[in-house]
């Protein structure tokens, strides 16, 4: 399964939506090893695309990003679906068996920085416990 950037993006912020207390500012292209300009592109096209709502810019002159603030992003109910079934993922399943799922996957596809964000939400949710 090949991801391209929005995709990866999109998987970022399903894997940080399945806690209880998201903490969508986390998602940063830093995390993704992906260039600002292709993070905030992506974050761009899966709003216009109605995967997400909440992402905010304020162009700078130039038209280039200036600020993107990913702080208030949620993913819609059609960004979850496309997720879900592009990954298999059973919709019955808890939030933390689809975290299991979701890093489980990216490791056999070879997603490290995507498989490393899962793991990372996983030991949040499971600490909360």
């Amino acid at each position: 399964m090949k991801l391209g950037a929005k995709e990866q993006v999109l998987l970022a912020l399903y894997i940080e939506y399945q806690k209880d207390l998201p903490d969508m500012a986390s998602v940063n292209n830093t995390d993704l090893n992906m260039d600002i300009d292709v993070f905030n592109t992506a974050l761009s096209k899966l709003q216009n695309e109605e995967y997400i709502r909440g992402f905010a810019t304020l162009a700078a002159d130039n038209n280039q990003f200036y600020v993107a603030d990913v702080s208030h992003v949620m993913l819609t109910k059609q960004g979850i679906d496309y997720v879900e079934n592009c990954f298999g993922i059973k919709k019955e399943l808890t939030s933390a068996d689809k975290v299991r799922y979701v890093v489980k996957q990216c490791g056999v596809y070879g997603y490290k920085a995507l498989k490393d964000i899962g793991a990372a939400c996983l030991a949040a949710m499971i600490e909360k416990m």
